[in-house]
């Protein structure tokens, strides 16, 4: 199959063009990972809060047991035999009004084994708990520096107290706590002008990049490519809030309400809300939406691999660009995982296309 790249003003002027877009593209997300580095994208609303204190604020699953010496807090789930409930701490964190975000910071004495642990901070809205979103704290059982971990999770309009929970996975664990906090923040308006002005540039240098598609033949592999590159950029950049409509309908939604304790509220009291706190919250389940973004990789490459065989490449140089740009999208951020299953995507596409390319007889119907 030869290049759609026949001799005209119009095609000459983007054959030229296309790569510089891409260097261009190269510019802008160092420009951004650099702004993300150098102007903080929050500022604190008030001071760090500490979750251990208000011994009484907690709601305990059968088997667990807590208490605080000194500065540390500790935590065991006694085991209770084969096939034994989840063992879990929660409480409710109270968030004044305005704020935009909710830090959790979380520090262990010493390293744990992989998956003796998690930690969630859901929120209240409507007398449930909202799962639609992210509320795990992610990389809880991973090695760092300090054995600290802290994650910024986003409020959305409606939001009422956020829930707090502790599991402990590993039946008979003592944990150790030396920090368990919160804090509630909002956006800086600096880095909310920077990233106005480079969300919208950003998306017209990849419209740009792929602007010579649309000149292309056959019209119904431009259309197929196009379509998963509109779907792949609405997954990137969609607010948090708009993820979790999505992840909803995809779904059909997690939450856990009131009324399905048999229980009637009758107002907004955290006396009244407690019942939530009284059963295990799901782990995890966003994995859709990552599989989906390598299936939509795959099906652009596809349709744009079959109007030249530079298309993988450039697949592949968007999958970085496309993480990098979601620092700019409040309560969203960059992931290297991400990337890796985008160009899973690509990579199962380039395979098939590579059949593509060698058949004479598929090359000609593509001519055609």
């Amino acid at each position: 199959m030869t290049e759609h790249s026949e001799p005209t003003p119009w095609r000459a002027l983007f054959s030229v063009a296309a790569p510089k877009v891409w260097l261009v593209l190269g510019v802008y997300a160092v420009i951004v990972v650099s702004c993300a580095w150098l102007i903080p994208s929050h500022k604190p609303l008030a001071d760090w809060s500490a979750l251990e204190d208000e011994r009484g604020a907690w709601i305990l699953s059968p088997g667990v047991y807590g208490s605080r010496v000194g500065q540390s807090s500790y935590w065991q789930g006694q085991s209770q035999g084969p096939g034994s409930a989840m063992h879990f701490a929660s409480r409710w964190v109270d968030v004044p009004t305005g704020a935009e975000f909710l830090e959790l910071r979380i520090c262990l004495a010493e390293a744990i084994a992989p998956t003796s642990i998690n930690v969630f901070l859901a929120s209240e809205q409507a007398a449930a708990l909202d799962f639609n979103r992210q509320y795990q704290l992610y990389g809880i059982n991973s090695s760092s520096v300090d054995n600290c971990h802290q994650e910024v999770f986003p409020r959305l309009a409606g939001d009422g107290p956020a829930a707090f929970q502790l599991q402990i996975v590993q039946p008979g664990l003592t944990l150790e706590l030396t920090e368990l906090e919160s804090r509630p923040l909002i956006e800086n308006s600096q880095w909310r002008l920077v990233r106005t002005v480079l969300l919208p540039f950003g998306v017209l240098l990849i419209l740009a990049a792929f602007f010579p598609y649309l000149k292309m033949k056959p019209y119904l592999a431009t259309l197929f490519g196009l379509g998963a590159l509109a779907a792949i950029l609405f997954g990137c950049l969609a607010t948090v809030e708009v993820k979790a409509w999505v992840y909803a309908l995809l779904t059909g939604g997690r939450n856990l309400a009131l009324g399905e304790s048999g229980l009637e509220l009758v107002n907004t009291s955290q006396n009244a809300l407690d019942p939530l706190l009284r059963e295990a919250f799901p782990v995890g389940g966003f994995s859709i939406f990552t599989y989906l973004h390598a299936v939509l990789y795959c099906f652009a490459c596809i349709g744009f691999g079959l109007l030249r065989k530079s298309a993988p490449l450039e697949m592949a140089l968007l999958a970085p660009i496309t993480e990098i740009m979601q620092y700019l999208v409040p309560g969203r951020g960059p992931g290297l995982t991400d990337a890796m299953v985008d160009w899973s995507g690509v990579l199962v596409a380039s395979v098939l296309l590579l059949g593509v390319w060698r058949s004479q007889r598929i090359g000609l119907l593509l001519k055609q």
